[in-house]
């Protein structure tokens, strides 16, 4: 059983950085018995508060389903992508996982209250695996000791984000945990992604006796992966997935091949939607690939968690599988597809309730 699982990058600071990446894990599970389930969760997205509770609803502070840790000002999380022998509300359930693709770390936020010059930027996410950037210092002030959140481990969370000189006036960030980013616990660090391990949180901005900042917040640590034995893990810009692919060795009858690869940027109206497929069957008749949409909310971003039909028509193509929303909620997906001839492909995907229709003003699609 060949599986590929790929988890979501992190969120983004109140003032915006460099998004953090997912890891990409490719293995083959070996040693399961006939008659076993498994259980496959997909990472979510960090994403705003829709109640504003926490964080504006345009913020990218709660974090991501599956294990990311959430913040404030700075970003949340991106959750980890596993697959797993034990259903996820079992006490064992974190032990059970035979493969983890790490999510990255959130953005730290910005100082903009330096006693001299301007303001300064956030530490960057931690991609999955990797320590979160601590923030820049103020200029003249910024104190020597500023590391962000620390990575995920093969045996343990990452360490927490220090910044400040004088214990006074330090801060600290969190330690991740077993699977979950840590959450900041202050202002404006960024949270820990999820994995086998979690990322450490990044530490808040600090401020001098003046209430003067002197380095901006520190980024979140990316979580860790599990690799299965002879398997690879990267990084990756694309939409959290989980795909299983197997042979039943049953006999089955021949169909045409199909492949479905591509994407761009849809628009539906006003709204832009970023939209990306690679799904094919053979001719004997295995589905695999992976999709992602993301753009206007968490019930419109989401991430596939099966692919289980690939369908040409005398027009296009049609996807159809399971997929996490932003907002953690599994629902089921059509993608269907309209071939235009010199592009401006027609699109339709379908999110649980949500429809979400228009054109692929930029890219393409195209159907084999």
């Amino acid at each position: 059983m060949q599986v590929t699982a790929i988890g979501a990058g992190g969120g983004q600071g109140i003032n915006g950085n460099t998004p953090s990446r997912g890891a990409r894990v490719v293995g083959t599970l070996t040693g399961l018995t006939a008659g076993t389930v498994l259980y496959v969760e997909v990472g979510g997205v960090a994403h705003g508060d829709p109640t504003g509770k926490d964080c504006y609803p345009t913020d990218q502070c709660e974090g991501g389903f599956n294990g990311g840790g959430s913040g404030s000002f700075g970003g949340g999380g991106g959750g980890a992508s596993d697959v797993r022998t034990s259903p996820s509300a079992a006490a064992d359930s974190l032990f059970s996982r035979v493969i983890v693709a790490g999510g990255g770390g959130g953005g730290g936020a910005d100082a903009v209250n330096c006693p001299e010059g301007p303001g300064v930027a956030g530490g960057n996410g931690g991609n999955a695996g990797e320590s979160g950037a601590g923030g820049q210092p103020c200029p003249v002030t910024g104190p020597s000791t500023n590391r962000g959140g620390g990575a995920g481990t093969q045996s343990g969370g990452g360490t927490a984000g220090v910044a400040g000189d004088e214990p006074a006036y330090r801060s600290v960030g969190h330690v991740g945990g077993r699977g979950a980013g840590a959450d900041t616990g202050n202002v404006g660090g960024g949270a820990g992604g999820g994995g086998l391990w979690g990322g450490g949180s990044g530490a808040d901005s600090v401020q001098n006796v003046n209430n003067e900042d002197e380095v901006a917040a520190g980024g979140g640590g990316g979580g860790s992966s599990l690799v299965p034995a002879g398997g690879t893990v990267a990084l990756t810009d694309s939409p959290a997935a989980v795909t299983i692919s197997y042979t039943t060795g049953l006999s089955e009858p021949p169909a045409a091949a199909t492949a479905v690869r591509g994407g761009g940027t849809l628009t539906a109206g006003a709204q832009r939607y970023t939209v990306a497929v690679t799904a094919t069957v053979t001719a004997t008749g295995k589905v695999s690939g992976s999709f992602g949409v993301a753009g206007g909310g968490a019930d419109t971003t989401a991430g596939s968690r099966t692919i289980t039909k690939v369908t040409k028509t005398s027009t296009g193509a049609i996807v159809t599988g399971t997929a996490v929303t932003g907002s953690g909620k599994t629902v089921p997906f059509t993608l269907t597809v309209v071939d235009k001839p010199g592009g401006q492909d027609q699109v339709t995907v379908v999110l649980g309730t949500k429809t979400v229709a228009g054109v692929l003003t930029q890219g393409a699609i195209t159907i084999s």
